[in-house]
């Protein structure tokens, strides 16, 4: 008898329900759409039942299509975009849409909090706040919709409330309430954070945590039939997006590092104890059992590219970009790029923050402006990293780990060798891979068989000289720019 697993990934722009075979190697991959609403400037939100039948949908696309035997499959395993609030009634209906990770609508909670508390959460949980936690919006709606809190009885993460659709079972998972509502070292809520926000009367809303190996239960019958699987089929915890994405790229040792060159950059550090080393940093527990993932999630990712490439009379075809970085020399003309397109929050937190080009001169070309572009959002992967210890590798994966000439930047300002997997659904195959481990059929994650490589790529010494140089300045640009972001913000508003 064959054993396959299916990861599936809640992805903010995509919905993945991903096939693996028993050694970890993608079968068949089906992919749907995901919708996020604009309310407002700045507030982003996702309609919870249309992200279930979506889901749903994915499903009956693989089984339809993989042309495997649905008795085969053995494991679902879930992945799912971090943070936001998604908040279920007592009869198991979603209270309103989720407000999700990237919405900034609780800024203003944050800007009320006082600093020396925002260091005493940061302790508590290994985050600083952020608009998009579960806390800082629980907050706002307390202050803005109490009717809401007073209707809903739980409130849980974007793969929780998939997990509780498929099997009928909800609860949490470790890895994605370690962003701001426990105590990130007993794992268990925090008292901290429900009293000094004034929201004790939100404990309640959370179901039992357990880990993300644990076995939640079957797919109900009314999901086999929609979806043509086995009623046999079991749902595994699963975890949040980042931390099933390193054990997909088989960053797994303390000190390996990863990075997801996606809407958000985010680079990760593997470590085995919960540390908080700076401005921006979040250290969030881990997939793998006892260890935690050192995380920089900055907002600096590729939606600069595709504002450049729309906005700069780029060429559209990836081959022409390539070469056109290519022509320029490590520094771009002396042109610097600093990515914040939308605000920042890590390695510093400023909504205010926004993009811009230093250094233009006669001489600028399209390709140098590009190159720019390539080489500001690799600073903020060398912002990342500051304060740990050099490394060997990074592991790199996202839309942007196609480009071969951005992994060069990256490699020589970080002076590792970048590796890039030959699997490109690597959160899915995280999930799946936990999936493998709760059923008892996958026992050592370190075994190379489960990663396929695609390639090797090493820094040029010449190169890293040169940034390191390039990187001194760009630093010192952003810190003395914060000021000007500010009054900018203050001269759009009318102040």
């Amino acid at each position: 008898m064959k054993n396959y697993y299916i990861g599936i990934d809640i992805g903010t722009t995509n919905i993945k329900s991903v096939l693996f075979d028993r050694s970890f190697n993608q079968v068949f991959a089906s992919s749907i759409p995901n919708e996020t609403i604009y309310p407002q400037d700045g507030w982003c939100e996702q309609n919870m039942n249309e992200v279930f039948n979506k889901t749903i949908l994915s499903l009956k696309n693989l089984t339809n299509d993989a042309g495997v035997d649905v008795k085969d499959i053995k494991a679902i395993g879930i992945s799912g975009q971090g943070e936001g609030a998604w908040l279920v009634d007592q009869n198991g209906n979603p209270v309103r849409n989720a407000i999700i990770w990237s919405d900034t609508r609780a800024s203003s909670v944050i800007n009320k909090i006082d600093h020396d508390l925002i260091k005493a959460l940061a302790c508590e949980t290994g985050s600083e706040p952020q608009p998009g936690n579960m806390s800082m919006i629980l907050k706002w709606l307390s202050d803005n919709e109490p009717e809401t809190l007073a209707k809903a009885s739980y409130s849980v993460f974007a793969k929780d409330w998939i997990r509780f659709g498929l099997t009928g079972r909800m609860d949490l998972e470790l890895s994605d309430v370690g962003t701001s509502i426990i105590n990130l070292k007993t794992q268990s809520l925090s008292d901290l954070v429900f009293e000094q926000l004034h929201l004790n009367a939100c404990s309640s809303l959370f179901p039992q945590i357990k880990n993300s190996t644990e076995i939640a239960g079957k797919i109900t019958d009314d999901v086999a039939r929609r979806t043509g699987l086995s009623a046999e089929t079991v749902v595994v915890m699963g975890g949040v997006d980042v931390s099933c994405a390193a054990l997909g790229l088989g960053a797994c040792e303390e000190g390996d590092v990863f990075s997801i060159l996606g809407t958000t950059c985010c680079t990760g550090v593997i470590s085995k104890v919960p540390d908080i080393k700076g401005e921006g940093l979040r250290c969030i527990p881990n997939v793998v059992s006892e260890s935690f993932i050192d995380l920089i999630a900055t907002l600096s990712g590729t939606p600069n590219l595709d504002w450049a490439i729309e906005n700069l009379s780029c060429p559209k075809d990836f081959k022409e970009i390539e070469a056109l970085i290519s022509s320029v020399s490590v520094g771009a003309g002396g042109v610097w790029y600093h990515p914040y397109i939308g605000g920042e929050r890590a390695p510093f937190l400023n909504t205010n923050a926004r993009a811009s080009f230093f250094g233009i001169s006669q001489g600028t070309t399209q390709a140098h402006l590009l190159r720019a572009v390539f080489e500001g959002i690799s600073y903020t992967i060398k912002d990342a990293l500051q304060g740990h210890p050099k490394g060997e590798f990074i592991y790199l994966a996202g839309g942007g780990s196609n480009s071969k000439s951005w992994l060069q930047i990256i490699a020589d300002m970080t002076d590792r060798t970048v590796i890039v997997p030959g699997d490109k659904e690597i959160s899915a195959k995280g999930a799946a891979m936990l999936a493998g481990i709760a059923v008892g059929d996958l026992t050592d994650i370190h075994d190379d068989k489960y990663f396929n490589l695609d390639e090797k790529i090493e820094p040029i010494q010449a190169n890293v000289i040169a940034y390191e140089r390039l990187y001194s300045f760009y630093k010192e640009f952003r810190i003395k720019a914060n000021d000007l972001w500010n009054l900018r913000a203050d001269i759009r508003r009318g102040h």
